[in-house]
């Protein structure tokens, strides 16, 4: 996978966390977890990415992502993000790890909800909204 690939998956993942107004460190913890699962099944014989280069990402890359998460026109500017993720062959992987972030710390708001159904309409995938384990709050 490319590196721009990557960098846009882990924008969506970083939006996710961001789509609540608030990240807590079990979100962040889950994002590294949900790298190293995309990484294993997205790209297994590639090795593993180094411990801390996804956190060292976020640091570099948090603004941007605010910018993105703070658009009047949210879902038209995710847009062509998702465009360029559907070259993922497996983006059911990285819808999931989007319901695990969104689900870390057992609450998912409606922002939440709707990314992950924003991005699964868009790629023509189930969403895993009906399996979350987590209370959907107004937000």
């Amino acid at each position: 996978m490319t590196r721009a690939l990557w960098d846009d998956v882990l924008m969506l993942l970083v939006v996710m966390m961001l789509s609540d107004g608030r990240v807590v460190e079990i979100e962040l913890d889950m994002f590294d977890r949900a790298v190293e699962v995309l990484q294993n099944r997205l790209e297994p014989d590639e090795g593993a990415m180094p411990k801390n280069a996804a956190r060292v990402w976020y640091e570099q890359n948090i603004e941007r992502a605010h910018e993105l998460a703070r658009r009047d026109d949210f879902d038209a500017a995710l847009v062509p993000l998702l465009v360029r993720l559907q070259a993922l062959e497996n983006r059911q992987t990285l819808l999931d790890s989007l319901a695990d972030i969104a689900d870390a710390d057992y609450y998912r708001t409606h922002s939440e909800n709707d990314l992950i159904i924003l991005a699964s309409a868009f790629w023509g995938l189930i969403s895993p909204v009906e399996t979350s384990r987590s209370h959907i709050l107004h937000a």
